[in-house]
Formats: C-alpha cells, structure tokens, sequence
C-alpha cells in the first residue's frame, strides 16, 4: 500500500532546516544565546521562532510577545511568530529535522511534550502523525490527526495523513470519506490521490482507482507509489500483463523498490513458478522490499524462503517487530536462536511505540510456545495484548449490544418483507470468527472447477450495513444491485464466493437482496477460537474485542447468539462446517458441504494445499 504521509500543513512546502535544539526548560543563558543568535539576523524567522518559542516554553510571554514583534520579517512570518507567542503554534523544526533524519521516535517524544502546551497547533499535529505514520503506528498517528482535522478540517495534509492512517487500519471506506474531498479537485496533491487510489484498491473499487491513477502517471511516471497502486489495480482488474510491462520498464533502475508488485504481476500473467524465481533473485533491494517479498512467498506457501527474507529483515531491522513476527509464522524457533534475545529487548523498549513493543511480545511468544516455555508464552501474551489494547477505546457492552439489537430487528419476516424478486446473483458468503478455519473451508472450495473465489473483498460490506441497520425497500435494493455488479460469476464458473467474516451481521440483509444466495458458517470451538485470536496480532481497531480475554470471551458468547438466530430466520441457506470434522473425515465433510451448495464432487477439493 502506498506510504504517502505529508510533513507541512501549507500545502506541499518543505520543513525549514532544523535547528539541533531540543527543550530543555528555562535557562537563562541559554535564552541569551538564542537571543543573540536571532539578533544576529534580524529576517532569520527560524531562529526568531525558536527564541519565541523558548521565552513562551519558560512563561516569560510578555518577553515573547516583544520577541515576536523585534525581527525584521515579512508580514506573514510575523504572525507565524505572534502565534507562537500566544501559545497558538509550537516551534517545530527541530522535529520536522528528526523526522527528516529517521529518528521518528524521538521526533514523536520530542513533539508529544511540546503538544501539552500548544494543543492547537496543526502543523506540530501534522508533524506527530508524520512520524507516528513513519513509525508504522497508524493508532498513534490518528490520535494526533483526528483533532487537528477538528482544528483544520480545510487542511490537505492533515487530511492526506489521517487518510493514511485510517486507511493502514483497515478503515479505508471511512479514508475515502476524508479524502475524496481533497483529492479529486483539479490540482489535488500526488499524495492525498495516491492514498484514495489506495483505498479504491482496498475496497475493490477498480475503476476509480484508475481513473485516479492514469493521470496520475502521467504526471509522475517513476513515482514508486503512483506505479505500485496503479499496479496493482491492473493486476486486481486482469490486466497483470499490462502491469508486467510497466513494472519492468522501471525495474533495471537502482532504486526500484517495487519487486514484489512485480512478482505479483507475473504471478497473474506468467504463472506462479516464474513468480517466485523472480522473487528470489538476488538484489540489494531495501529491507522493506523484502519484507513484502517475504510476506508474498508465504502467502504462495513458500514457508521456507519466505523465513529466509524475514530473517534477514529482522537482523537489518532490529526494531521493528514485523520481521519477527513473519518469521515465527514460517517455522518453528530453537532455544540458541539470537534473535530470540532481541525480541526481548524489543518487547521492554519503552522508547518505541506501544503497537511495537506489544508486537515484538506476541512474536516472542511464539518463540516461548516453540521451546517449551508455555508460561513464560503465557506471560508474553497477556503483555502484549495488554499494551495493545491500551492503544484503542472500546466497549464491548455496545458491541454485544449491537449484535442483540440485530437479532431483533431481522426476523425471518423481516427478510421476507424486503425480499428481492428477480436476483439472479447467488453467492455463497462465508463468515465466522478469525481463527476459526474459514481460510481453509474456503479454499477447499475455491480448488472446485465451477467456483470463482473473490476471497475477503468489502466491496459491498458498507452497503450491507447501511441495509442491517435502517431495513428498507431503498437500502436492500441498493445492496442487491451492488452485489450483483460484484458476485456475478465469470465465464466458465457457477458460484462465486466471498469471506468476508464480518459479514455475519449481515446475513438478514444479504439474504434479502439476494434470494438465491447461500451462508456457510465455519465452527470450531470456542476455546481454541478464542486462544488462537488473542496469540494473533490482529489489527488492534478492526479487531478490539481480541486482546482481553474477558472481553474475547463476551464477544464470542454475542457472535453465538447471533449466529443461533441466523440458523433460525435461514433454515438450510446457512451451511454450518465444524472445523474439527473437516479435518478429522475430510471427505465425507466436503462432500456433504458441496452437495449442500448444488455442486458436484471435485476430487481436487481434496487438495487445499495445491491452491
């Protein structure tokens, strides 16, 4: 996805030279040094913000005031000057200078302290989320964005980074809703459009995605994130072919940093075999690239060369627990292995954010599971998602609420009040808790000849909400004509299915706008459910009910309900499959599961492995 924070609140000025200072209360002749420093040169507005800055930082703000009044400046600068003086604006380019120079930590310590006594100031805002973006914590960053666009909801890098916050959450329809406004204007900056492009992508919005990266190209051909979006919106659409031949038209350059983008569009036009050669081949490529080539040859099940990649990641990367993570997914950790030990330092660094040092101990639990130490993994768990969980605001009464409140409002009445005549869609949508199997009941069926498998796209999850929480003819039409643009199956294939697990608060919606369509529900039991969810490092927003096992175990309880109601207003649509029947008698399972949703016996259902 593409990384596109924005570092000034004006537009797309660059942050001025920073001065290597950082507060260190008041001093009296360190306010002389700065004082003489700024007389020196009277239209320096730097240095005049920085002595304006300090004699505010001490309580002198009669002395900033007339500080702010002494320099030769413009008209303009001025006022930037008297702003700090009021306590309006911070200084802020020592930490413009730290984020320039990759000590985002520091930058975020430096401006966190600096934001208690100017609470207001946008730019200093602008320039936390920047470093908090650059620090991978996008929780952090819209703790800061989200009351500056209250501040400055007109500002487009605070939209352009908020956007980029959300959208790296998982949130990307409500990234839309920040950026569109400021990214489809006549002139709007490369960033905020490559960042809504981005979320079209996310939600399978194809066609405006390019419609937003075709010009873009044009205007910014070599622009690694104007090609990687574009890109990859090719590959989504089936054009890998097209996609192939702009990425290697780039690749021979030494700061391409594309190469998995590229291996992913040879995959989709030269087969998986020329894919993952290509992902090998030796390069001096950034340790992020690598860390995306990794993560993309697990996902291929290249376990052990994708463990490779992790591996030298994680020793080029030593703070930054993805690596580590990914690693501990393609195998097992032995007792003597060195990084064990810096995962431990990781998981106590109070210097870095809480997102990664909550990270770097679900990783290092994993560890302790695979040697033995199942208490020490215990202990690691509960610290991790402890600090995880400090990072989001949640209730788990309103969620279980919420859940309760569907139930009652969608009888099977109300699904037959609402009903769609005339629907030829008939999808099958399968749902579930994480962790409960549903990545292997799907694709088992995505190995039969006839299915086409969309695998987990939202493309139509808002509409459904809209559909689940106010029902009516409006709602449920629009919802059906949506899904049928999407799930209509391709030539050649009968049934298209979609697993999207949130999408069990739907299903009254869903089987109203769709009549035909069809529900398989993946089961396993709740107790390695829910284990399984919290030694997972879910994404804190999107799942916040994971990282407390009190509130994991309330959740499940209202999913239970729900889905028990669902069995009741469904009948035989919804298709229930017990994770530990599947995987004790596979066949007899798949064939009941197929013979369930009207397809015939494909032996290569048997053979999940070989998607």
């Amino acid at each position: 996805m593409a990384q596109r924070p924005s570092t000034s609140p004006f537009g797309d000025q660059k942050p001025k030279t920073a001065v290597a200072a950082i507060d260190a209360g008041w001093d009296k002749d360190r306010l002389a040094s700065l004082r003489r420093a700024a007389e020196s040169r009277p239209a320096d507005e730097r240095l005049w913000s920085r002595y304006v800055f300090e004699l505010r930082s001490a309580g002198l703000k009669s002395r900033a005031r007339k500080a702010a009044r002494a320099g030769k400046v413009t008209g303009a600068a001025r006022k930037r000057l008297l702003d700090i003086a009021e306590g309006r604006r911070a200084f802020s380019d020592d930490i413009a200078g730290l984020i320039r120079n990759g000590a985002f930590a520091e930058a975020w310590l430096v401006g966190n302290e600096r934001l208690k006594s100017f609470p207001d100031d946008v730019q200093l805002r602008v320039l936390l989320g920047a470093a908090a973006l650059a620090e991978d914590d996008p929780v952090r960053a819209e703790s800061v964005l989200a009351p500056a666009f209250d501040l400055a909801p007109k500002s487009v890098p605070v939209r352009t980074n908020l956007g980029l916050a959300l959208l790296r959450q998982g949130r990307a329809e409500t990234a839309v809703s920040v950026l569109e406004p400021i990214a489809t204007e006549n002139g709007g900056s490369i960033d905020a459009r490559v960042n809504l492009a981005s979320a079209y992508v996310r939600l399978e919005r194809m066609a405006e995605a390019l419609e937003l990266t075709t010009p873009l190209l044009a205007e910014a051909p070599e622009d690694p994130d104007v090609v990687g979006v574009h890109g990859r919106a090719l590959i989504r659409v089936g054009r890998a072919d097209e996609a192939v031949e702009l990425l290697r038209g780039l690749a021979d350059n030494p700061a391409f940093s594309l190469h998995d983008v590229l291996a992913d569009a040879i995959a989709g036009a030269e087969g998986l075999d020329a894919a993952i050669e290509y992902a090998l081949q030796p390069s001096d490529t950034p340790s992020e690239t690598q860390q995306r080539l990794a993560a993309l040859l697990a996902e291929w099940g290249e376990l052990g060369r994708a463990g490779e990649l992790a591996r030298s990641g994680a020793d080029a990367t030593p703070h930054d627990p993805a690596p580590y993570r990914l690693l501990g997914l393609c195998g097992a950790w032995s007792s003597d292995d060195p990084l064990i030990n810096l995962m431990q330092r990781g998981a106590r660094d109070e210097s870095l954010s809480p997102v990664k040092r909550g990270t770097f101990s679900l990783a290092l639990a994993k560890a302790y599971l695979d040697t033995g130490d199942d208490a020490a993994a215990f202990r690691a768990l509960a610290d991790g998602n402890r600090m995880l969980r400090g990072v989001v605001d949640y209730d788990i009464a309103a969620d279980a609420g919420w859940m309760d409140r569907i139930a009652g409002n969608w009888s099977a009445e109300t699904v037959d009040r609402f009903r769609q005549g005339g629907r030829k869609a008939a999808p099958v949508f399968i749902v579930g808790l994480p962790r409960s199997g549903s990545t292997l009941v799907e694709t088992i069926l995505s190995r039969h000849a006839a299915v086409h498998d969309l695998g987990e796209t939202p493309a139509i999850f808002t509409a459904a909400r809209r559909a689940t929480e106010a029902p009516g003819p409006e709602a449920i039409s629009a919802l059906a004509d949506a899904a049928e643009r999407i799930f209509a199956p391709p030539a050649g294939k009968t049934l298209t299915t979609n697993k999207l697990l949130s999408n069990f608060q739907n299903l009254g919606a869903l089987a109203a706008a769709l009549p035909d369509a069809r529900f398989v529900e993946m089961r396993r039991d709740y107790r390695d459910t829910c284990l399984s969810i919290f030694q997972s490092d879910l994404t804190p927003t999107a799942h916040p009910y994971s990282m407390d096992l009190t509130e994991l175990a309330h959740y499940a309880l209202a999913y239970d309900r729900l889905m028990r109601h669902w069995s009741k207003v469904l009948g035989d649509r919804l298709v229930r499959v017990r994770y530990e029947d599947i995987v004790t008698d596979p066949e007899a399972e798949i064939r009941q599961l197929l013979e369930r949703l009207d397809l015939d016996w494909d032996p290569a259902c048997l053979e999940p492995d070989k998607s």
